[in-house]
């Protein structure tokens, strides 16, 4: 009776020091916690202590990245003549094609959508791969670099060259055909974008998209060059 006295008495010792440790580990975690959101207040919200709250932060957090993803996309798919499109020089200019500075609210948009790899930016992306900027004195003496759509399509990733692949089948240009080849071999590798497209060739039933398409795996040749 009296070993079995003791052996209650140690269990409930055991647990009384798991309980506690446990309540010191958290509270612990709590006060680096606390710490951490003094020295940085704005990740309170985005990892809250609480488990309870993370669902809310996560929800809060998917929100504002697709509020800022719809008006970014707003911004790119502006077609009437905005103050966001006056040169430096004073210039005004329409249309998708239209000459605008670098640093004006469309390349910034544009930019910012490839940053936040936004699928949902894609067809809006690809509806405007030959939109050219002004090029300024100083980036005349910069290497060649893609144009600043083709590189945002290139960061989105995968999402891109899909697209890509039907605009080729799609698309009757063959000035922008290029642009769509480069994002694909950018983002898959040459070898594996023209094994995209061949693929997708042999699966089209259209003579005509079928023909653009086959005469687009040409053009892998040169895709390893920059499209400014």
């Amino acid at each position: 009776m009296k070993f079995q006295t003791k052996r209650l008495v140690f269990g409930a010792c055991m647990l009384a020091a798991l309980v506690f440790g446990a309540a010191m580990y958290s509270a612990g975690e709590q006060s680096n916690a606390s710490k951490a959101d003094n020295l940085y207040p704005d990740t309170a919200w985005l990892v809250p202590i609480k488990l309870v709250e993370r669902p809310q932060s996560y929800t809060k957090f998917i929100t504002e990245r697709q509020r800022t993803i719809d008006a970014l996309l707003r911004v790119v798919q502006e077609k009437q003549e905005t103050a966001d499109m006056i040169s430096p020089s004073g210039q005004i200019t329409y249309g998708k094609t239209a000459m605008t500075y670098p640093e004006g609210r469309i390349a910034y948009a544009i930019r910012m959508l490839g940053d936040l790899r936004a699928p949902k930016a894609v067809q809006a992306l690809l509806d405007i791969i030959d939109f050219q900027f002004t090029v300024t004195g100083m980036a005349r003496l910069e290497p060649p670099k893609d144009a600043q759509v083709i590189q945002a399509l290139i960061q989105i990733g995968k999402p891109a060259s899909t697209g890509a692949v039907e605009y080729l089948a799609n698309d009757k240009s063959s000035k922008r055909a290029p642009m769509y080849v480069r994002v694909i071999a950018q983002v898959e590798g040459i070898e594996l974008g023209k094994v995209m497209v061949r693929l997708a060739a042999d699966k089209e039933k259209d003579p005509e998209k079928k023909a653009r398409l086959e005469a687009a795996i040409g053009l892998f040749d040169k895709a390893g060059e920059p499209i400014p």
